[in-house]
């Protein structure tokens, strides 16, 4: 149990220096969106390619992966049909559905794999398929739709201009061809990807001085229900297809269940301020924080109950 609090110790830490340096205004009114184009635009995807060019793609491929794959997957598909279903809006509803499926497997699922599962390796597959898939495809998708002031050619190639699209494409090529990036490259990149966490958690913890607190704006429901499907939906699809369909061993099915009840990662909030839509903005913050603040009873509740049978 150490690790889980320990790892949400960390989160929180950093969040709380973003909110006291915002509150003191030592970084500046524009503080966050500054920090939060840094993240995206540099530090993110030198992480992902740092991450991903030296990994094998087909370690990706395990039992436990494809049941948090289903689960995330499956989370996604219910929040798009809801969300268009009820009208709100092609920004906030693509985030709140790639929200509803994107784990928090970098700054909280590492801690979280170390010392309560014992290894960060169930936590690899995790982030490759996150950012190599989720991520680039869903906003290379969404860059596309909405440049509407754009023609079709360059709607067509608005995604190549995307950093983590970028980033995800060269990293695979490498990977894929065997390609050894040189340690003259590689080490400025890693360098600057080990910024990524703490800048963002640093982002999110101002924005929570710039903004009205969460759930104080807006609808609740859609927080509330991507919250649900990343907090209880994942985690028991991931049971169900893992111990059902899979016939998981006991080990990696706490595996995997564990990995899909971490919460939604920081990411989520960085990816919504690429787009001017103050509602996917709200709704990418609230989701991070309410999910963040109940997921230690739930991966507590899961390792508990998944982890005696």
């Amino acid at each position: 149990m150490g690790g889980v609090l320990t790892g949400f110790a960390i989160v929180i830490a950093l969040i709380a220096v973003g909110y006291v340096l915002g509150r003191a205004g030592t970084l500046g009114p524009n503080a966050e969106f500054v920090l939060t184009r840094f993240s995206f635009n540099a530090a993110l995807p030198a992480l992902l390619f740092t991450l991903v060019a030296p990994a094998h793609i087909s370690d990706i491929v395990t039992p436990q992966f494809a049941a948090m794959a289903t689960a995330a997957l499956a989370g996604i598909g219910v929040y798009l049909v809801i969300g268009s279903w009820r009208r709100w809006g092609l920004v906030p509803t693509t985030i709140g559905a790639l929200a509803s499926g994107y784990a928090n497997a970098g700054n909280l699922g590492i801690p979280v794999a170390v010392y309560v599962l014992g290894s960060a390796a169930p936590i690899v597959p995790v982030m490759l398929f996150q950012l190599l898939f989720l991520a680039p495809v869903t906003l290379g998708v969404l860059d596309a739709l909405t440049g509407a002031r754009a023609g079709l050619g360059a709607k067509l190639l608005a995604p190549l201009r995307n950093p983590v699209v970028i980033a995800a494409l060269g990293a695979l090529v490498c990977s894929v061809g065997g390609i050894v990036i040189p340690e003259a490259v590689m080490q400025p990149l890693q360098l600057l990807g080990q910024a990524t966490v703490p800048v963002m958690l640093t982002a999110f913890g101002i924005s929570l001085n710039e903004h009205a607190r969460p759930l104080s704006e807006g609808p609740a429901s859609p927080v509330l229900l991507a919250v649900g499907l990343k907090l209880i939906g994942g985690p028991v699809i991931t049971w169900a297809v893992g111990s059902w369909l899979l016939h998981l061993a006991a080990e990696p099915l706490l595996q995997a269940v564990v990995c899909s009840a971490l919460p939604t990662a920081q990411n989520i909030y960085i990816y919504s301020l690429r787009y001017p839509d103050p509602r996917a903005h709200r709704l990418g913050r609230d989701i991070v924080f309410v999910s963040t603040l109940a997921s230690l009873p739930v991966i507590l509740l899961v390792v508990l109950m998944v982890g005696q049978h």
